[in-house]
């Protein structure tokens, strides 16, 4: 009862702190890419889930989970391409951008769209590295534009300006656990789902992918290595096997996943290498420097540690059931740990509101997804880029 009465006091607090101002609390995303071009009702809903062209790998599932538990907080949320001109601009709490976009001049368009936002309204979260199309999200001088940068980068976290969100990985708390329906002895050897852009970037590692796909299409068996992709159509490897719309579908039936990041860059980890765990592979990875402050060494093959092709795909080739199967309970281990949930729908979405609008009421969260999210932000301030809101005020949650 005690509870339920707190609850209620922090709802009616939220809508009496602005209904002096004639509106609930608002919130307003400023996407990227095709997703800007769709109207708010159709970026949070059961259809952008469905599509294959907005929800490419599930991105749009974090929305609609995002929207739900803002909506239980007494926010409205929308989608904005134009911050100065919205109806409730200066009542709206926060205006969110997904990377800093520019335009075919260089010029942040999006960003010169709300010149009448306060900067402590503004946040960006720079989701990609610094390579086409995404090379000004870390250009300085238009950070220190935002009140608040949401960066993986772990080099410039200071928890003032810049703060630490770890990308999701599709998945939930509870579900995230390996496919273990296809055995060790029916299982091919490698696949890669990716694309392979072109990039002068230093920090790239997409040119990494390419030299991969030729050793191993030049030497395997076809029927040993599966490639597949968007935008390979039409290419000249023997292993390519079409574009997929889910990458589980072509890793589940491999012993190992190629996933190497877009560059190389301190606490950039993408959802590449889970896809590659979660489809019951181990996964072979090259990306963050620092990639075992977050995932334990037993659970990848890493790259570095060969530094070619041709060894890295002996090793695989030679590789018996019982050292495989060392690294899948190593897998299987850590999906179960909380450093994992690092990388859940729930610890995205409790990074999101607790970064940009501050402490909120956990009891809107099932109980066993509460405690874990209470452990998740103690490991966060533990590993930098996050500082705690230990407020009595969230039913003695902080």
């Amino acid at each position: 009862m005690v509870k339920g009465c707190r609850w209620l006091m922090v709802r009616l607090t939220i809508v009496l702190s602005f209904f002096c101002l004639g509106s609930e609390p608002i919130i307003y995303l400023v996407p990227f890419g095709h997703c800007g071009a769709l109207d708010s009702d159709i970026f949070f809903s059961a259809f952008a889930e469905k599509s294959q062209v907005v929800n490419w790998d599930g991105f749009m599932v974090q929305h609609v989970m995002l929207k739900n538990t803002l909506t239980k907080l007494g926010y409205k949320f929308f989608t904005t391409f134009d911050p100065d001109n919205v109806e409730h601009r200066d009542v709206a709490q926060a205006f969110v951008f997904y990377n800093i976009s520019v335009d075919k001049f260089g010029k942040p368009f999006l960003l010169n769209r709300a010149l009448r936002v306060p900067k402590s309204k503004l946040s960006v979260i720079l989701w990609e590295p610094p390579i086409k199309p995404f090379v000004n999200n870390f250009n300085s001088s238009l950070q220190q534009r935002f009140g608040k940068v949401l960066t993986w980068d772990d080099e410039l976290l200071d928890c003032k300006h810049f703060f630490k969100f770890y990308n999701d990985t599709r998945w939930m708390i509870c579900d995230m656990k390996r496919d273990d329906s296809v055995p060790f002895e029916k299982k091919r050897l490698v696949a890669m789902v990716a694309s392979i852009p072109y990039s002068v970037h230093p920090a790239e590692l997409t040119s990494l992918r390419r030299r991969f796909i030729e050793y191993v299409d030049g030497v395997a068996d076809p029927n040993e290595f599966g490639l597949y992709g968007r935008g390979l159509e039409g290419c000249r490897y023997r292993c390519y096997r079409g574009a997929i719309t889910k990458k589980c579908e072509g890793y589940r039936n491999f012993k190992f996943a190629v996933c190497y990041e877009n560059c190389r860059w301190s606490g950039y980890i993408s959802e590449k290498i889970f896809e590659g765990m979660m489809a019951g592979c181990v996964p072979i990875y090259y990306g963050a420097p620092n990639i075992t402050k977050y995932i334990p060494k037993g659970c990848f093959i890493d790259y570095a540690d060969f530094g070619s092709e041709e060894k890295l795909y002996a090793y695989i080739k030679n590789m018996g059931k019982d050292e495989y199967m060392r690294y899948i309970k190593n897998i299987d281990l850590f999906l179960k740990s909380t450093k994992a949930h690092l990388f859940s729908l729930e610890n995205w979405v409790d990074t999101f509101i607790t970064t940009i609008l501050g402490p909120y009421d956990l009891g809107i969260w099932d109980s066993d997804v509460r405690e874990e999210i209470k452990k998740l932000r103690l490991l966060r301030e533990e590993l930098g880029g996050y500082r705690l809101h230990r407020n009595a005020f969230c039913m003695g949650d902080w």
